[in-house]
């Protein structure tokens, strides 16, 4: 099969938002990380922020929200595919279709590999990281402590 002539990404309507907000997010993030879907609904109604889905055929297999920048650029807020898509290749071809839309490029937050607690947690952000460098993302050597989480910043090549 091939990924790239059976997808598509379209923009969400608020009821989809809704529904992967409450049905997806909530398993995807946790709650410290997860904005408010009120926030949410409200900057996208300012032309501030986009609700992208991934769309094989009539299903949903993927999402990304971002804030946009005002200048052609945009930062990735949320990026997850369903369970059932996750290690199939949808994540790597869903990000060029969506960083086309934006001249100016996309930055990335990953959560800092150094700063796990626990082996497990470093090993899935270091894939994280290594997903991230295969999409042709660079570390851009920024650091951040968001809601207590820190992350490195991460942009295209």
């Amino acid at each position: 099969m091939d990924l790239n002539t059976s997808l598509k990404v379209k923009t969400m309507k608020k009821g989809q938002i809704r529904k992967i907000y409450r049905q997806w997010m909530r398993w995807d993030f946790p709650p410290a990380e997860r904005r408010p879907l009120r926030r949410i609904l409200k900057f996208v109604a300012q032309k501030k922020y986009e609700c992208l889905g991934l769309w094989r055929g009539e299903k949903q297999v993927g999402y990304a929200f971002l804030a946009l920048d005002g200048r052609g650029g945009a930062l990735l807020d949320y990026y997850a595919m369903a369970p059932a898509c996750r290690g199939k290749g949808y994540g790597s071809t869903f990000f060029p279709l969506i960083a086309c839309r934006y001249p100016a490029g996309i930055l990335a937050e990953v959560e800092s590999p150094e700063k796990a607690s626990c082996n497990q947690e470093k090993a899935l952000r270091c894939r994280r990281v290594e997903f991230y460098r295969r999409l042709g993302m660079k570390d851009t050597g920024l650091r951040c402590l968001l809601y207590g989480i820190p992350l490195a910043l991460r942009n295209p090549l």
